[in-house]
């Protein structure tokens, strides 16, 4: 599966292909606080994914 989120050169966690400056804006800044833990947590998922350390579940 590609990659939905990107980090920038200060590990800062960012959606691809969204400006983040505009999303904020957007959502308010409470939101955008909610979403930016998220992007963090799909973040560290994508990271051990393509470590080979995720590991997934057939049932």
């Amino acid at each position: 599966m590609e990659r939905l989120t990107e980090r920038d050169e200060f590990g800062n966690v960012d959606i691809i292909g969204v400006d983040s400056m505009k999303l904020e804006y957007d959502v308010g800044f409470d939101d955008y606080d909610k979403l930016t833990d998220a992007m963090k947590k799909l973040a560290e998922y994508e990271d051990l994914e393509e470590q080979g350390k995720l590991l997934k579940l057939k049932l």
